[in-house]
């Protein structure tokens, strides 16, 4: 139960990482 926790956790970090990554392109832009 750990590991599967472990990968939400870690697929969750990867979203939040995404969204910032996305809002950085996004001020480049402007």
């Amino acid at each position: 139960m750990a590991s599967s926790n472990n990968k939400v956790y870690l697929d969750s970090k990867d979203l939040l990482l995404g969204l910032q990554q996305l809002n950085v392109d996004s001020k480049n832009k402007k």
